[in-house]
């Protein structure tokens, strides 16, 4: 077959012998297209080197120099890393694994230069789609059938070419999300905010059907609904400012009935974090997260519908922050769950409802981002940018390699899947993230958009002199450090990982190296990158995480955040030397030294609020309790305060500064007319006249439904 088709971010063209993406177009010989195409005949399966000779070179012997070399050229236009790829991994004695998602283009698919990536709230390498003015995901959804609608993904997945049509189930205005089908699989329970968008409620909408049931309408926010295993009544949780609780409705009519509390997400955007409960088979517990003290990691408990009794099911370690998206298997004996080892990094486990014995599934160190069981109970569904995008997969419960599963959309998260029948649901993402700035030196602040691109640009930190600004973006198709002028403009890419998630770069005080962080063997590790470029020096080779870091005020000292300890906490190193000294010993993350040099002012990752220690350790002291759970690294140290986000109820963030002479706080400016994402954002200018900070500019979601999945 000599369609035109995607690997990752790159068009290939068969016919033209030609592979492109927005940077460049690389015209390539006629069998390294064939051996290209040989091994997207079968994506994310094993293709042996004598399949590939016996394809590509059918009439004559050639020897493996002529495959390596082909290989070679792929990689080096992919710039993929053979010991770390992200596109074609080797296969050890067999052969190659293509391990970029390959999609099929459409009609209308916009030209290389055109062609855009979408990527998800944490970190990933995205998906090309077409950009259609600045608002680039108003696709129609017929587009989004059109490529699936025919026999062209059989060819992709090396499939007998039975047509696996997604189609639209909800196109409602703004957000469609936490879908669960119910047990026989004939309508499907989600949470909208309506048609005038002033209230999250759950709905319940039949294959078909036209209108929705609105099942609940209570003021507060009602989220995560759950089935009952017989179809008679929905869990859920209802959110308020105050807290969280769980209550159960009847599907028909019938008064609610309230369970239990639950764990209050209360830092960000609660709606897109909360997290799943799941109702076992029999009827008798539901699967949640909570934790009974702030000092516990939040983990998965049993919660008694009959008597409340509530019983600890997961103990992460004090490396972990938390374990999420419980779901039962059919017969009830294992529970699936998500566990973050921190922001954006998380695994598939499972675990035995009777020794409570756990066994990890994934090992990919990127995002889960929803999953569910098949009916036979031995694989499991989940999406994953393990491939770039947000793609679903789905993996053996007893191991193995996970396989790439077709479906329309973009960022495609939280499927469910029926109980009985063959029917799945997704959510299907759309959304883009810029760093936005705020003039402090008006009396009403005003905010203007600084960095935009179609694609998230986020982490920003100012230049000590103030005329340059690091930032990350994945707008070259993965997470990158980039650095611009002080308008935002002329922007220069400094690194090439090319998958793995990068972060939080900070300059040093002379403004000649940045510090950041990324994830090229899974854990954080410190790199340190000149700022006009050239090849990162990795400082950290511990096997624990090291990241979150910042200077010193006279350029001596590194501070970090590590669990090397066992839990997360402040240490500090000498520059050039890697003899680290704890700082905290009572949990820290994110940290800044005080202009005077004598203080270091610090989060937590597990709790609220900001903390005071000296640069050498010794009491710690409470000095802000209004920052958020969750929200460590929107704040930014100035010489006479604090500025940081202080949220208010479910949608209201304020740009807040705490005086250290007076001991007060002031609101200053409502942030954002959408919502802040669960990034960190602020950063102040040198001389206290601007205020980056991070925005989710535009976002929608659809769910889409599938029939005869499996």
């Amino acid at each position: 077959m000599k369609e035109d088709f995607y690997v990752g971010p790159w068009l290939v063209q068969p016919r033209l012998n030609r592979i492109s993406d927005r940077e460049e177009s690389s015209q390539v010989e006629p069998k390294v297209i064939d051996v290209l195409v040989c091994l997207a005949e079968h994506p994310g399966e094993a293709v042996t080197r004598e399949h590939l000779h016996a394809t590509v070179w059918p009439e004559i012997i050639v020897g493996d120099k002529a495959l390596t070399g082909a290989i070679s050229k792929l990689r080096k236009i992919f710039r993929d890393d053979p010991r770390h790829p992200h596109a074609i991994e080797t296969i050890s004695k067999t052969g190659y694994r293509l391990i970029a998602p390959v999609r099929a283009t459409y009609a209308g698919d916009a030209s290389p230069a055109m062609v855009i990536d979408v990527t998800p709230s944490f970190a990933a390498s995205p998906r090309p789609v077409r950009q259609r003015s600045s608002v680039y995901w108003l696709l129609v959804p017929a587009l989004l059938l059109a490529f699936l609608g025919g026999g062209v993904w059989g060819w992709l997945a090396g499939q007998p070419s039975t047509p696996r049509p997604a189609v639209p189930f909800t196109t409602y205005p703004g957000h469609e999300l936490h879908p669960a089908l119910s047990p026989d699989g004939r309508q499907v329970a989600f949470v909208w905010q309506g048609e005038a968008g002033d209230n999250w409620d759950v709905y319940v909408k039949q294959a078909g059907a036209e209108t929705p049931l609105r099942l609940t309408h209570d003021a507060a926010d009602d989220l995560r609904p759950a089935w009952s295993p017989d179809g008679t009544h929905l869990a859920f949780q209802r959110y308020t400012d105050d807290g969280c609780e769980i209550l159960v409705v009847p599907v028909l009519s019938g008064p609610e009935r309230r369970l239990a509390s639950c764990f209050p997400f209360q830092s960000s955007n609660r709606v897109f974090i909360a997290p799943k409960i799941a109702w076992s088979p029999d009827g008798q517990w539901l699967a949640m997260t909570r934790r009974r003290s702030d000092q516990e990691i939040p983990s998965l408990y049993l919660l008694s519908i009959e008597t409340g009794e509530l019983q600890k099911l997961t103990s992460p370690g004090p490396q972990h922050w938390v374990d999420v998206e419980p779901a039962f298997s059919p017969d009830g004996a294992w529970v699936s769950f998500t566990r973050y080892r921190q922001s954006g990094l998380s695994e598939l486990y499972v675990v035995s409802v009777d020794d409570r014995q756990e066994r990890q599934l994934t090992d990919d160190h990127r995002s889960i981002l929803g999953h569910d069981w098949t009916r036979d109970g031995r694989r499991l569904v989940f999406s994953s940018n393990r491939g770039g995008t947000f793609d679903l997969w789905k993996v053996a419960v007893s191991g193995g390699t996970p396989e790439w599963i077709p479906a329309s959309g973009m960022n495609l998260k939280a499927p469910t899947l029926a109980r009985t029948g063959k029917r799945m649901v997704y959510e299907n993402w759309r959304y883009d993230t810029n760093i936005w700035r705020l003039s402090l030196t008006t009396d009403a602040p005003s905010a203007t958009s600084f960095i935009a691109s179609t694609q998230w640009d986020v982490h920003p930190s100012y230049a000590p002199d103030g005329a340059r600004v690091a930032f990350v973006s994945n707008r070259s198709g993965s997470y990158e450090v980039w650095v611009s002028d002080t308008t935002g403009s002329n922007p220069l890419r400094l690194t090439s990982f090319g998958g793995p998630l990068v972060s939080l770069p900070r300059w040093s005080p002379d403004g000649r190296q940045l510090l950041f962080s990324a994830h090229p063997e899974g854990r954080a590790t410190l790199y340190l990158i000149e700022a006009q470029g050239g090849v990162p020096q990795r400082l950290t080779f511990e096997t624990s995480d090291n990241g979150v870091a910042s200077w010193s005020r006279d350029g001596r000292w590194i501070y970090f955040a590590s669990n090397r300890s066992g839990a997360w906490q402040i240490w500090k190193r000498p520059v050039g030397n890697d003899a680290a000294i704890q700082v905290t010993q009572h949990g820290g993350y994110a940290a800044f030294e005080s202009a005077d040099g004598r203080f270091l002012y610090y989060a937590r990752s597990e709790t609220a609020g900001l903390w005071r220690v000296p640069v050498d350790g010794g009491e710690e002291h409470l000095v802000l309790d209004a920052l958020a759970w969750g929200d460590w690294g929107h704040w930014a140290l100035a010489e006479d305060g604090i500025f940081f986000v202080r949220r208010e109820g479910m949608n209201q963030a304020w740009l807040s500064f705490y005086r250290f002479a007076t001991e007060t706080l002031e609101d200053l400016t409502p942030l954002a007319q959408a919502p802040l994402p669960n990034q960190p954002g602020l950063a102040l200018s040198p001389d206290g006249r601007w205020m980056l900070y991070v925005q989710l500019d535009q976002t929608e979601s659809d769910l889409m439904l599938i029939e005869n999945v499996f």
